[in-house]
């Protein structure tokens, strides 16, 4: 696991604790009850916080995943 992938894996880990580890790097929006509105902003605000970029609002309904998330942010963070 790389330190994007270690970093992300914490948050969503923070935010989803009742979620095993191992099985982060496989969920999506769809894949966990509860991700909602505010469990997206609480998510967001975490991921915002831990990398220090501002998440495009325009992009917030596209990242509805780990992997959707993880490659923004490989993109973003180059």
């Amino acid at each position: 696991m790389n330190n994007i992938q270690e970093r992300l894996t914490r948050c969503f880990s923070a935010v989803f604790s009742h979620v095993p580890r191992e099985e982060i790097p496989f969920v999506g929006q769809g894949s966990i009850a509860g991700w909602d509105s505010v469990t997206t902003a609480t998510l967001f605000a975490l991921i915002e916080e831990e990398f220090g970029v501002a998440l495009d609002v325009e992009d917030l309904q596209t990242l509805d995943s780990f992997q959707e998330i993880y490659e923004y942010l490989c993109q973003r963070l180059r």
